[in-house]
């Protein structure tokens, strides 16, 4: 894939609790390459057990993966870059094999994983599958208590790679889906208890359901026709029922769709909301409610939150700059204050010598934010 000719960037966002009035959070732009560069992945996760949160970017850069270890205060100090040596576009971080430290699974070209040594300390990437990787996820579907992988490809079936305890993985399974998936959820959407999964197929404008039977199988999948182009997925439990319902994003109908569960693995018909595009969704509680809040990225200039009013309802989406062109969203605690801050990816942020400042407020149950200032001008 082609290189990007712009400064890979990414935009951690304090999102700080409401108070009577609201509260202060603000918004902080660090350079996460040396050179010209692309990123379309990020994850936050305990990386070097200092119990501070840090990131792992996935970048074209390194053609592999940036690790910005946390310090606690929403910004970061050391850097160590983990090559693959191929188009690295998703990462994820768990434990892999059962020794208590964070481990990556980086896609792109092919699919790796990194095992982590303790100490900031890595292995070398070892090559596990050579299936090409849109979005990954990392999750016990096979109801065996190890962590699998699975992908979405934007191919026509998902391919998931059963994890063995120990850091290696099986050869993958495939589960048809009768169309091209770009994105790829996990969560329990029938309340059996066993993760199962829904994919994003753009071009087909439908979702797919897949459930697992908790023991390495999985039914046919089943598709939810929705149109409107759905590139990105999450599940979550929006509306407290115990059972995960699907929020998806609808570029070519500009706006987010949920659809809530019935709890048999079906589901209500969707309730849009609009948002300006569609590139990633993730969701987390941002007003320390109890109940999770959607976070949508647009890909082109925004981000746009959608508080959750605690039955599954949600307020219209707030959008906030977020810099060029943010293409992943995630969620963490950054800053050491235990709410919910958010780190986006900007593919394509043109280079950038300063820090960007952004004051929030969650008030009356709506996140607004001012404009950015640049503070703190580096040479």
């Amino acid at each position: 894939m082609p290189v990007d000719n712009h400064k890979v960037t990414f935009v951690v966002i304090a999102c700080l609790a409401c108070a009577a009035h609201g509260v202060q959070a603000g918004a902080k732009t660090f350079d996460v390459a040396a050179a010209y560069g692309s990123a379309m992945g990020i994850a936050v996760a305990f990386l070097d057990n200092d119990g501070v949160q840090d990131l792992a970017v996935a970048t074209s850069y390194v053609s592999g993966v940036t690790i910005l270890f946390g310090n606690c205060s929403g910004s970061f100090g050391d850097r160590m870059d983990l090559p693959v040596g191929t188009f690295a576009s998703a990462v994820a971080a768990g434990d892999f094999d059962g020794d208590g430290i964070a481990d990556l699974v980086v896609g792109g070209d092919a699919l790796y994983v990194i095992r982590g040594l303790g100490h900031r300390m890595f292995a070398p990437a070892v090559q596990v599958s050579s299936n090409g990787t849109l979005k990954l996820r990392l999750a016990d579907v096979t109801g065996d208590g190890r962590l699998d992988v699975v992908i979405a490809g934007s191919t026509s079936s998902i391919a998931i790679l059963r994890g063995r305890g120990d850091g290696t993985f099986a050869a993958p399974t495939f589960v048809g889906l009768g169309a091209s998936a770009f994105d790829v959820a996990v969560g329990d959407l029938n309340g059996d208890g066993i993760q199962d999964m829904a994919t994003a197929n753009a071009d087909a404008g439908t979702i797919s359901v897949i459930l697992s039977h908790g023991d390495g199988t999985f039914a046919p999948s089943t598709s939810l026709s929705v149109g409107g182009y759905p590139y990105s997925i999450a599940l979550s439990d929006l509306d407290g029922d115990g059972t995960a319902d699907i929020v998806a994003g609808r570029a070519g109908a500009q706006v987010i769709s949920v659809y809530r569960s019935r709890g048999d693995g079906t589901f209500f018909a969707g309730v849009d909301y609009a948002s300006p595009g569609d590139y990633s969704i993730c969701t987390a509680d941002l007003n320390d409610d109890g109940s999770p809040d959607i976070v949508q990225s647009d890909g082109s200039m925004s981000v746009t939150s959608f508080l959750n009013r605690g039955d599954g309802m949600f307020s219209s989406g707030r959008l906030f700059a977020a810099n060029s062109s943010p293409v992943a969203v995630a969620a963490g605690l950054l800053d050491g204050d235990n709410h919910v801050d958010l780190a986006v990816v900007n593919a394509n942020a043109p280079r950038q010598w300063g820090r960007y400042v952004r004051r929030c407020a969650v008030v009356h149950d709506r996140l607004q934010c001012l404009e950015p200032h640049i503070v703190q001008p580096q040479p």
